[in-house]
């Protein structure tokens, strides 16, 4: 084995983010969740390989890691041990980005992968070996990776719709817009349905400047009575929607596109998600899921969103 003089490289650079990705992977374990408010979060967070945990295997790894950079800067041994694992460990966190882009984001996830790469880097400054082309390749092509897995978190969590009435979490979701009269004919058919308080979540869509100015109307606490007299006619004196209104109709107009969606309204249950307008048959009866309470088919009355900004879906 080869003695290296601890003068002349220092593993700080490495020790910091893989201590830190310990911390965190192991609290993770151990069920505390941080980070965790994404979509992927706690689907990733059931994973197993061998048994183990994903946030398990992932403290062993940065355990190995703190080990071997702690020992690196005596033994050359260890200085390449750490270079493989490395190397091994990022090309896996690539393909995971990689099925994160396919599939669902996870912000934990990102976090640990932002800390594997700043590991990465650490050793790059701290070992001149640690230059080579082939980790600097890998370091590319886990860039490339990541960039997508961070704007798709980031649009989950800062575009998501905002319901006007109802909560996000509720079993059945309704996109509707005021100008539209097949709008109104589902959204009040849900509405007179007995037993559904809370269950449902409505979310506007301004579909053109009418739309606008009813949805503005709606100012404070909105309950069925305010929703149902969104569809009345508005004045052309009544106030501008304001920037946060605008921001939040222009959230529920991206989800709806996210869907796939070209029409409203669109009714989405857990079980069933329709990319074309659907009327809701009531089907309720006592000690039914909310999910049951609707069997839902296609219609053709819907209003397009290709229709001109300023056009009224008659």
């Amino acid at each position: 084995m080869t003695a290296v003089d601890s003068r002349q490289v220092s593993p700080v650079a490495v020790v910091i983010p893989t201590a830190l990705g310990l911390i965190f992977c192991a609290l993770n374990a151990a069920g505390a969740k941080l980070l965790c408010v994404s979509s992927g979060c706690d689907i990733y967070a059931g994973y197993t390989l061998g048994g183990l945990s994903i946030n398990l295997l992932g403290a062993v790894f940065f355990a190995v890691l703190l080990l071997l950079s702690l020992l690196s800067s005596r033994l050359a041994l260890f200085r390449r041990g750490l270079y493989a694992v490395l190397l091994a460990g990022l090309l896996l966190d690539t393909l995971f980005l990689i099925w994160q882009i396919l599939y669902w984001p996870c912000t934990s996830c990102l976090l640990v992968a932002l800390l594997l790469a700043l590991c990465v880097l650490g050793a790059r400054a701290s070992f001149p070996e640690f230059r080579r082309s082939v980790i600097n390749l890998t370091l590319l092509l886990w860039l490339v990776a990541f960039v997508p897995v961070v704007v798709t978190a980031g649009k989950e969590l800062l575009l998501q719709p905002w319901p006007i009435l109802g909560s996000v979490g509720a079993p059945v979701t309704v996109y509707f817009s005021p100008t539209c009269p097949t709008c109104e004919k589902t959204v009040v058919d849900i509405l007179d349905q007995a037993g559904l308080s809370g269950q449902v979540a409505f979310y506007p869509i301004a579909k053109n400047q009418e739309d606008l100015r009813r949805l503005v109307r709606l100012t404070g606490q909105v309950g069925e009575a305010e929703l149902r007299r969104v569809f009345a006619p508005a004045d052309e004196i009544d106030a501008k929607p304001g920037l946060t209104q605008r921001w939040r109709l222009a959230r529920n107009k991206m989800a709806l596109a996210r869907l796939g969606a070209d029409t409203v309204p669109l009714v989405l249950t857990p079980r069933l998600v329709h990319a074309t307008p659907v009327a809701p048959l009531p089907l309720y009866q006592s000690g039914s899921s909310p999910v049951d309470f609707y069997q839902v088919k296609p219609i053709e009355e819907g209003c397009s969103m290709a229709a001109p900004e300023d056009e009224v879906c008659e």
